[in-house]
């Protein structure tokens, strides 16, 4: 029986062992192809002379949403990003020729800031390929969302995507499915060797 407790306590603590996934996907606008280039794209390149970007170009594609893979002169752009749950929330943006204007760019989600993309005063700031990250409070996203890229005014620039990235669940690591796996071999082998003690007796 104390066999048969400790494989099953064994077991119970194994269960319990779960490391937090990483961060996951959970939704995006775009494709991260480098902005419609179909090519990788890493921060500090230069969208124009390391890419070979145009300027004021759509590279969009069939199935893009609008303000991605284009280069424009808009100034709020906006994308629908759906949520079903998750923890650990941060909101990403890749985009190319942030730059020219003094207040920065006001990162709105369902019309609250959550931040604002600074100023870019490298002397290729209107073409740099550079990734953002804002966080995001558990419990503020609806089914359904807008972000916003707002500013009152600047040069073009060109979105490659948005992306909503959280945490949804526990997933244990290979040392834990070990334990478990072990833990459960006990529980079986203490039940096997168990034996009932019969007594007979006679009037």
């Amino acid at each position: 029986m104390k066999k048969f407790l400790l494989a099953s306590a064994t077991a119970v603590s194994a269960l319990s062992m779960a490391t937090p996934s990483q961060a996951a996907v959970l939704a995006m606008a775009g494709d991260d192809d480098c902005f419609g280039l179909s090519m990788s794209c890493a921060d500090g390149s230069l969208w124009r002379d390391d890419l070979g970007g145009t300027f004021f170009t759509s590279n969009a594609t069939a199935g893009d949403p609008m303000f991605t893979d284009e280069w424009d002169a808009f100034n709020n752009p906006t994308y629908s990003l759906a949520f079903a749950g998750g923890t650990g929330l941060s909101l990403e943006f890749r985009i190319a020729g942030i730059a020219d204007v003094g207040s920065g760019y006001d990162i709105l989600v369902n019309g609250i800031s959550i931040g604002m993309l600074p100023q870019n005063n490298n002397a290729n700031g209107f073409q740099e390929v550079l990734t953002y990250t804002f966080a995001i409070a558990d419990g503020s996203l609806l089914a359904d969302n807008t972000v916003t890229i707002a500013s009152s005014g600047g040069d073009g620039f060109s979105v490659d995507y948005v992306s909503l990235l959280g945490n949804v669940g526990a997933v244990p690591e290979p040392t834990t499915w070990a334990m478990m796996i072990f833990g459960f071999g006990l529980v079986g082998g203490a039940m096997r060797r168990r034996k009932t003690k019969v007594t007979v007796s006679y009037a």
